[in-house]
């Protein structure tokens, strides 16, 4: 990147800066004194006590224009259309009101635009109709409106223009406020540009013109060239100086310091020497630019002084590495040479002999390079080769040139020593200096390879031999199945037919499957032709009608280049195993039988069971009824008639009888849970957690418990004993929390995990009295209590109860408590 280029990037990077500071003062402003009406701060309206106030309009257009020009300014690729729309929207609001503003003042009627947010006093200061902005103001806004749509549309020199001119009216306000011009910024018969809307105006034109300022005429002003540093340095002082000159001539004519010609020529002599001394400035800044330059040529002479001389010095360099290349070919040469295979070059003539050899031709002949040429044989390849594999040779070599590709090709030799070896060579055909034509590769002894050829087909005949004396049946299939290529003779033990029918016709093994199996088997086998292993079990029937059950596994075989050229497997005869497996289902089929009448008589007896607990209950009931009334009639008729102690013992019986009922409803609760036939169904936990914290807050309504309950915990289970389980915690930890001020009572769940699954714990947690962690094993046996039931009432039934449903839904169930900080109750159900 070029110094001019880093000076674009830090000038456009400070610009940007800049115009985005700018946008965000000029929202500010207008949202203060938005604050200032509407709070009536008259500071905010008008800045000083006597001046014009900026208009509510005034202020949210301010508002609008600056938090337009911002989102114009950012730069995030992913939300371009959507700033793009919210930036169009508020500038095209911002045009509105200064085009509707205009036309107020140019037809002279009212459109309600004014007073719309907040209401002006009619006897503002400088305002011709109470909230209307000065006509200049409404004028700013519109030019400047279409200056932020336009410069959307890539119509910068026109937005520019108008920003520009908006600029050059809002300067004109601000000296007419500095100088006490009113006629700057207020025509008599119209409302007048307030100070601060002058300045908002200056902060808001200058903001535009920042921003697009890489575009339109004030990329010259912001150019990093010579041009746009002179523009920058000079139009400060080109707007300033007559402002300021004329300012002070102003002022001295209106305390009559001097007199108008004098003042005048005075004027014209400072502007004389600003103007001369900008020109010397100016001057001086080219001079030393000139003079820069002349040193820059100086030094690129000096430069191109240096790279001729390190041309020169490359030059050397090259020569130097012509040479080394030539010895780098050398030492290539000897590379090649002492490589084990042979790099050959082959004549263009009618049987492509070879021509010339690496010396790894005298390693795989077996002779040293001395011997062979010092005796009388011709140290040549071509002559080594079996005479009935040059054809084969040729052919290739031919075939390769006609389709332009290279050639492989396997043949033998008979070295001096009188071995046979096999030799693997690969060429294609190149050209030297663009006209001979040879033939170049390389070629390396197979000898090895070849050995183990024959090795492997040795072991392939071993196999068939294997194959063919066992009693299952392998094979081997084409990749389309359409060509049986091998079937061993157990083919004939278990299908009853000769391996030649099934050669023959391969479609014939098909035609022995079970008319039932047979789709099933097609099926399988499309699979199989698409790379799925086929892994079945089907029927056969035998030419002399007997079924036979066949278990079959066929797996594809993939080349090296990945496709299937074919498929083997094997079948066994599994019929005795299908005997078996029909003999165990039906004694299956016998316990079942089995079970459903076990299942019968226990369904009996627990009809027994209930009916024994239905009279149990009632014939317990009904004395402890009487019990219960005799006593109370006693209190209520006799209480003169007896002390204190006899009614103490009185109250004591009547609870204990009380207690003995819920002990009953508890304990036939339990029985039920056990022998209920469960109907699964989803459960909503947290429905009936809410249900049952409306009920006991509506028992007692005078206590402070805070509910905490997990929305949607859908479980599958029974309706009726889940809601038992909620029941039975839920009121626990009401029982357990009475005495607490500011009780509290949660229902959640969490994520747990197994070596099996994932689940979810569901959880009931209080801050109530707790319990000593070393009793927990006891709280879910029958009667087993941890609290005195004149503390906390109870049967010490629930729990039992509890544990016995979650146990029925496969689920479990434990607690953890601390003393006085409260327990947490677990359980899960099954998934």
């Amino acid at each position: 990147m070029t110094r001019t280029q880093t000076d674009h990037l830090k000038l456009d990077f400070i610009v940007r800066n800049l115009a985005y500071k700018l946008s965000i003062t000029t929202a500010l402003i207008g949202f203060v004194v938005l604050l200032g009406w509407i709070f009536n701060l008259p500071f905010l309206k008008s800045v000083l006590p006597g001046l014009v106030t900026m208009k509510v309009n005034t202020a949210l257009s301010f508002f609008l224009s600056g938090m337009s020009l911002w989102l114009w300014d950012q730069n995030h690729p992913q939300k371009k259309s959507y700033l793009q729309l919210i930036s169009q929207i508020l500038a095209v609001i911002v045009a509105i009101i200064g085009l509707l503003t205009l036309i107020q003042y140019g037809f002279h009627v009212n459109l309600g635009i004014d007073q719309l947010l907040i209401k002006e006093e009619e006897n503002a200061i400088a305002t011709s109709y109470a909230g209307r902005m000065a006509p200049n103001t409404a004028l700013c806004f519109f030019w400047l409106g279409l200056a932020l749509i336009l410069a959307w549309y890539r119509l910068t020199s026109i937005a520019q223009s108008l920003a520009f001119a908006s600029f050059l009216i809002a300067v004109l306000g601000l000296v007419g406020y500095v100088f006490k011009i009113s006629s700057f910024y207020h025509l008599e018969s119209f409302t007048g540009m307030a100070l601060h809307t002058s300045i908002a105006f200056i902060l808001l034109s200058s903001g535009i013109l920042l921003a697009s300022s890489q575009h339109g005429w004030m990329q010259e002003v912001m150019s990093p060239y010579l041009g746009g540093i002179i523009a920058r340095n000079l139009l400060p002082l080109v707007i300033a100086i007559p402002i300021l000159t004329s300012g002070l001539f102003l002022s001295a004519y209106r305390s009559d310091f001097i007199p108008m010609e004098l003042g005048f020529v005075l004027r014209v002599i400072i502007n004389i020497l600003v103007l001369g001394g900008v020109v010397w400035w100016t001057s001086r800044y080219l001079n030393n630019i000139d003079k820069k330059y002349q040193n820059l040529q100086q030094a690129l002479q000096e430069y191109n002084d240096n790279l001729e001389a390190k041309v020169y010095e490359r030059t050397h360099q090259l020569e130097c590495a012509n040479q080394a290349l030539i010895e780098s070919r050398h030492q290539l040469s000897n590379l090649i040479n002492t490589l084990p295979g042979i790099v050959f070059s082959r004549s263009f003539n009618h049987n492509w002999s070879i021509d010339s050899v690496s010396d790894g031709y005298f390693f795989i002949i077996g002779e040293c390079k001395k011997e062979l040429c010092q005796s009388e044989q011709k140290c040549s390849l071509q002559n080594l080769i079996v005479r009935e594999d040059l054809p084969k040779i040729v052919a290739a070599i031919q075939t390769a040139i006609n389709n332009k590709t290279a050639y492989e090709v396997e043949y033998r030799i008979h070295t001096s020593c009188g071995h046979k070896k096999w030799l693997w060579e690969k060429g294609i055909e190149t050209s030297i200096d663009g006209n001979s034509q040879t033939i170049q590769g390389f070629i390396t002894e197979i000898t090895s390879l070849k050995e183990t050829e024959e090795a492997l087909r040795e072991s392939e005949a071993k196999f068939r031999e294997i194959a063919e004396n066992i009693r299952e049946v392998f094979h081997i299939n084409s990749a389309d199945l359409s060509e049986l290529i091998y079937i061993s003779p157990g083919y004939e033990i278990i299908w009853g037919k000769s391996c030649e029918s099934v050669y023959q016709k391969p479609e014939s093994w098909g035609e022995s499957m079970h008319p039932d199996d047979r789709d099933r088997l097609f099926a399988a086998c499309e699979r199989l032709i698409q790379g799925k292993p086929l892994e079945e079990e089907y029927r056969i029937i035998r030419p002399d009608g007997d079924i036979r059950w066949i278990s079959a596994r066929v797996f594809p075989v993939y080349s090296q280049s990945g496709q299937i050229l074919r498929h083997v497997g094997i079948a066994a005869d599994i019929t005795n195993r299908k005997q078996a497996e029909l003999e165990i289902r039906q004694l299956n089929e016998e316990l079942e039988e089995r079970v459903q009448q076990r299942t019968a008589q226990l369904t009996a007896i627990n009809k027994e069971l209930e009916a024994f607990s239905y009279s149990v209950s009632h014939d317990l009931r009904a004395p402890l009824r009487g019990i219960d009334g005799f006593s109370r009639t006693l209190l209520e008729r006799y209480t003169d008639q007896l002390d204190d102690r006899g009614q103490h013992y009185l109250t004591r019986i009547r609870a204990g009888t009380q207690r003995m009922g819920e002990l009953i409803d508890d304990l036939l609760q339990l029985s039920r849970v056990t022998r209920s036939q469960m109907q699964l169904t989803h459960v909503n936990l947290s429905a009936i957690a809410q249900e049952i914290a409306e009920q006991l807050n509506e028992s007692e309504p005078v206590r402070q418990v805070e509910w905490l309950i997990s929305p949607d915990l859908i479980v599958q289970g029974d309706y009726q004993l889940l809601r038992i389980v909620m029941e039975n915690l839920l009121n626990n930890a009401w029982k357990f929390t009475s005495k607490k001020t500011q009780a509290t009572i949660e229902l959640t769940s969490l994520n747990s995990e197994s070596k099996e699954s994932d689940y979810l714990t569901y959880i009931i947690r209080d801050n109530g009295v707790g319990f000593d962690q070393t009793y927990a094993n006891k709280l879910f046996q029958a009667f087993q209590r941890l609290h005195s039931v004149e503390e906390f009432p109870g049967t010490g039934i629930g729990l039992a109860t509890v544990q016995r449903i979650i146990n029925r839904h496969g689920g479990d169930v434990w607690a953890s408590a601390v003393v006085d900080e409260g327990a947490t109750f677990y359980f899960t159900l099954q998934s």
